[in-house]
């Protein structure tokens, strides 16, 4: 199991410093997810993750806590990371905005997120990804904005079946980025955010 976490500091000095491994565990993240009453649990060593930025790729080692009651481990993971996904947040943030939101080609819009291997097959699977979890994520975001009625779709006629892939893509995404980043500066501090809570609130990945 991973828990998605603050930690304090940038994202590059997190990065440089879990090179050598993340010692800091936030307070409340070490307690237990699988007990009730709940109880802390104790370090049971590191391992080592792959995390890809706009420019670089680092070696990160990810603490793991161990509860001694049922054997099950949880791993500590920084709330820039995704879970089972090497790049970083902002770089996924990025290739969104650059496709659904400025209408950028696949090509494009990778090389526009990151210049470490930039590929229209991964940029092809965050979209498969995301549109995949959008009946979790528009639920997460129900539950977060109570007062303000989350449409299903937009009020513009869908594409027809026989529109193409980023037709029918662009036309799903572009009103799931609106809500997500609705009250956030960027879409980078929008994905941050909203990827930690549904992963907390309903043990969800965002893509």
């Amino acid at each position: 199991m991973q828990k998605i976490t603050e930690l304090s500091g940038t994202i590059n000095k997190i990065l440089c410093d879990a090179t050598a491994g993340i010692t800091e565990v936030p307070q409340g993240a070490d307690l237990c997810p699988f007990c009730e009453p709940s109880h802390r649990l104790r370090r049971h060593g590191i391992y080592r993750r792959t995390s890809v930025t706009a420019d670089a790729v680092f070696r990160i080692c990810i603490q793991r806590l161990l509860c001694a009651a049922t054997g099950k481990t949880v791993s500590i993971l920084p709330d820039f990371l995704l879970p089972r996904k090497q790049h970083v947040i902002p770089v996924v943030a990025a290739f969104f905005l650059a496709f659904a939101l400025q209408d950028l080609s696949l090509a494009a819009s990778m090389v526009y997120a990151t210049t470490i291997y930039p590929s229209r097959r991964k940029g092809t699977h965050w979209i498969r990804c995301l549109l995949r979890n959008e009946p979790a994520v528009r639920a997460y975001l129900a539950s977060v904005l109570p007062r303000r009625r989350i449409p299903q779709s937009e009020a513009a006629p869908p594409p027809s079946a026989r529109s193409g892939f980023i037709t029918r893509a662009r036309a799903r995404l572009k009103p799931l980025l609106d809500l997500l980043r609705n009250g956030f500066r960027s879409l980078q501090d929008a994905f941050r955010f909203h990827s930690r809570n549904l992963h907390i609130r309903f043990a969800r990945a965002l893509l």
